[in-house]
């Protein structure tokens, strides 16, 4: 569903008061039904997806995500569910992740080459979201107090019966949402990918289409671009309101995955990481970048950087082969239809406008026991980021414990409180709960972090 005259990007200031209040009451509604609606035990038989697959990091990650899943109604949306780590000792990424569930689909049948299939990537490390290191993105409390996986089996749920047999693959920090008039994706369609309008931010931290004006298809794909790229090809800047059409799921076809299965599983090791969207679909659109011909220049490296450019050319190569004649069908699914919580500050943003705005809620703490300060819940914060998230925690009542501004608080169990005193949780803070095994020793050890500290970067043990 597109504009007869799509631009790249979106005027911010295109609609009156009265428009944009209209649409943001529209989308709200929209966001409480589709992600919040009823359970579907209640509601008129939905087709369902013939498998639902989750990447986990590791093989104690799997396990984790594996009890979780006993708390998820999953069998109301899907025939059959598999948690699949991703290979050892290589932080894989979207693609990679994806190539190695094709890999182990040979040995397990998880499923078949006739299926409808949902693979959420959730195998990530979730440094920029730390208390989800343990216990997976893809199972973060919502604030009515379910899980996001069952927020996004919700909101998916009448997607099966318009998808032609393939994969469609999601990432677990984010929540999508369709237009309620999609139509069945063509049968000749290989590729569907959704398009949100966002603002700069989400632009130069997701992935950006490129569209042609004119016509209206895709000229290529721009993995989290610079802000210099958005303003020069573009000629729209980032600070200045303007909207960009971003990525965050996408439906690959049966046809292309048996060819990614017959090319790249067997020819491409999965030893580096691969994004969906910066890696496999690179190629794709009338301008997109394709792998030089020719031989490989290799002057000024060595050989680690010889052998690393070489496998990287071989991995495009084989990319390129699967999707050079794909069909592709875009949707613009408006603005108001992408919610990323992959970092803190935009977990805490998010939730707080979902509870507050949407679900009509306070953002109390959830499935958690305690008692906690009075003024937590009632104090108006100033900014968006003050709210704090207190998630799945026993603490103490007597006496009560006190929870800081802008703090997260995830994970934590603290029994009796022998000394009397109560606990101060300061400002600006992640505290979360996580299991160690050293040496044969098994414990849970808490950590505490500053929120602006870069987790992201690498420390000596020194």
């Amino acid at each position: 569903r597109l504009d007869d005259a799509m631009p790249y990007c979106i005027d911010a200031g295109r609609s009156t008061g009265e428009e944009a209040a209209a649409f943001l009451t529209f989308a709200r509604e929209k966001i409480a039904r589709d992600y919040a609606g009823p359970d579907p035990a209640h509601a008129p038989s939905i087709p369902k997806w013939d498998c639902l697959i989750i990447t986990a990091n590791d093989e104690q990650q799997k396990r984790i995500f594996e009890l979780q899943l006993v708390d998820v109604p999953w069998r109301d949306y899907a025939n059959k569910c598999f948690v699949v780590a991703d290979p050892p000792g290589v932080r894989a990424g979207s693609g990679g992740a994806s190539i190695w569930v094709l890999k182990q689909n040979r040995e397990h049948k998880y499923f078949d080459s006739g299926d409808k299939v949902y693979l959420i990537h959730s195998g990530g490390q979730s440094k920029q979201a730390p208390h989800h290191s343990t216990g997976g993105k893809i199972f973060m409390t919502m604030p009515d107090g379910e899980a996001i996986l069952r927020w996004k089996l919700n909101g998916y749920k009448s997607l099966p019966p318009l998808l032609r047999p393939g994969i469609f693959i999601d990432p677990a920090d984010a929540l999508v949402s369709l237009p309620d008039d999609m139509e069945p994706i063509g049968a000749d369609t290989h590729l569907f990918l959704p398009m949100h309008r966002s603002n700069g931010f989400v632009a130069i931290n997701q992935g950006v289409f490129f569209v042609n004006k004119r016509t209206g298809e895709l000229e290529r794909i721009v993995q989290k671009p610079q802000k210099k790229v958005l303003e020069t090809e573009m000629s729209a800047s980032p600070a200045a309101g303007a909207w960009f059409f971003t990525t965050a799921a996408c439906f690959i076809s049966a046809s292309c995955v048996r060819r990614l299965d017959q090319l790249v599983v067997d020819n491409c090791p999965v030893e580096a990481e691969r994004c969906i969207f910066g890696d496999f679909l690179r190629s794709v659109g009338s301008k997109g970048v394709k792998e030089p011909e020719g031989e490989l220049d290799f002057d000024g490296l060595d050989l680690e950087e010889m052998r690393s450019r070489y496998k990287t050319h071989r991995w495009n190569l084989c990319l390129e082969s699967c999707f050079r004649d794909a069909k592709i069908q875009l949707i613009d699914c408006d603005a108001q239809s992408f919610y990323h919580f992959g970092t803190i500050e935009e977990a805490g943003m998010h939730l707080n406008y979902l509870s507050r705005a949407v679900l009509k809620i306070p953002l109390l703490p959830l499935n958690s026991t305690w008692a906690y300060k009075v003024g937590y819940k009632e104090r108006r914060a100033t900014k968006k980021n003050e709210y704090s998230i207190v998630e799945c925690c026993n603490l103490p009542s007597n006496p009560h414990t006190v929870v800081g501004h802008s703090a997260v608080v995830s994970n934590c169990y603290v029994g009796r409180n022998k000394n009397g005193q109560k606990i101060n949780i300061p400002d600006e803070v992640v505290v979360y709960s996580t299991p160690v095994d050293r040496e044969g020793r098994k414990g849970w050890v808490t950590v505490v972090v500053g929120k602006a500290e870069d987790l992201t970067k690498s420390y000596d043990r020194d």
